[in-house]
Order: C-alpha cells, then sequence, then structure tokens
C-alpha cells in the first residue's frame, strides 16, 4: 500500500470511478476510473482500475458508498481540493470453499468467556 494525494472535481461534480465491494475480503475498491477526471490523472497508471482504497483523509471506508461519500465529503465548491488516499493494486484471490467459509464464520463468530474450573 501506498499514499498517493488525488485532486478532486468541484463539489456536485461527477467522480468519474465506478466503486465495487469485495465479499471475501469484505472492502470496497475502485473497479474503474473515467479517462480524463481529476482521479484518474492523479492516480499511477497501473492503478486506475482494480485498486484497493484503504484509506481517504482520515476515515476507512467500508462499503463503495461510504467509499464515494468520503471522496465527497472532501470536494470544495470554490476550487479543486486534494486529498491524502491509501491505495493497493487488486489482485484476484484464488479461494476455496474452506477459505470462504472460513471468513464467514470469523465474521459471525461470537466471544464467549468459558469458565474453567
Amino acid at each position: 500500500p501506498f499514499e498517493v494525494k488525488i485532486k478532486l472535481s468541484l463539489q456536485g461534480k461527477p467522480l468519474g470511478i465506478s466503486c465495487h465491494f469485495c465479499d471475501y475480503h469484505l472492502l470496497p475498491y475502485i473497479k474503474a476510473t473515467k479517462k480524463g477526471t481529476y482521479i484518474y490523472k492523479s492516480l499511477p497508471h497501473t492503478h486506475c482500475y482494480n485498486i484497493w482504497v484503504l484509506a481517504v483523509g482520515n476515515n476507512d471506508p467500508i462499503s463503495p458508498e461510504g467509499l464515494i461519500n468520503d471522496f465527497k465529503r472532501y470536494q470544495l465548491k470554490n476550487k479543486c481540493a486534494t486529498v491524502s488516499v491509501y491505495i493497493s493494486k487488486r489482485q484476484e484471490s484464488t479461494k476455496s470453499l474452506l477459505n470462504e467459509c472460513r471468513a464467514s464464520f470469523h465474521q459471525f463468530c461470537p466471544l464467549v468467556n468459558i469458565p474453567t474450573n
């Protein structure tokens, strides 16, 4: 992961990104960026698609909607704002049924303190 300073369009203007959610890793990611947008121009060309967004400013987004809202929160009316974003290139994970079950189990596993006598 590394930090990128992303320039944003004016408030109310489209961001030009397509966001999705990875059910396996439980993280939002940018599937694609529209060519010519400020975000596209701010990213390295190898990172304009399929990138994890780990943090936008001081916030860690947990959904595609939250990711978009985080970017919109930094947009200004009068000038283009710049925000620090931590990203990482997304790789398709090879998962097995066991991995999927284990990931689901860890999401719902209650923490129970069993007394020992």
